[in-house]
């Protein structure tokens, strides 16, 4: 569930329409630097191929990582 919820997300993420989700799809958010810098790890966390963006494929493919965090008794709900 959560991650075909991740997967809709993505046409709001990227914002520029080009594909991809990168800093460039979060200008105000990407020079403020606590929040960069969470950015910029999600988006490598996700990047598989070190390009510094995330497709859809590798948002499709990667590990939901904040919600393994958040699933303490992991039952996946």
């Amino acid at each position: 569930m959560f991650t075909s919820h991740r997967v809709a997300m993505f046409s709001k993420l990227d914002r520029s329409g080009d594909g991809v989700v990168s800093t460039a799809d979060f200008p105000r958010l990407a020079k403020r630097k606590p929040e960069a810098l969470a950015l910029i790890a999600a988006i490598g966390d996700a990047d598989s191929n070190g390009d510094g963006t995330i497709s859809r494929s590798e948002l499709e493919q990667a590990p939901p990582v904040m919600f393994e965090r958040a699933d303490t008794n992991r039952d996946a709900a």
